[in-house]
């Protein structure tokens, strides 16, 4: 499962919000950085987490091979 970390010492919450669409929910997050390497980083572990969910979407489910 795919997962973000960012420090209090160099990141900050800024905001966050929510909203719902029939069954779905998206939730927005604001991150204030101080450093220019964490920034790198944190976008590096977002950069993973999109591969790793686009990686498992397009796996075909057990028993449905063709």
């Amino acid at each position: 499962m795919p997962s973000v970390y960012w420090g209090e010492d160099w990141g900050r919450l800024k905001t966050y919000a929510a909203s719902t669409k029939d069954a779905k929910s998206t939730v927005r997050i604001e991150l204030e950085v101080t450093s220019h390497d964490e920034r790198g980083w944190l976008l590096k572990q977002l950069e993973e987490c999109k591969r790793s969910q686009k990686s498992t979407r397009t796996k075909t489910p057990p028993g449905k091979e063709t």
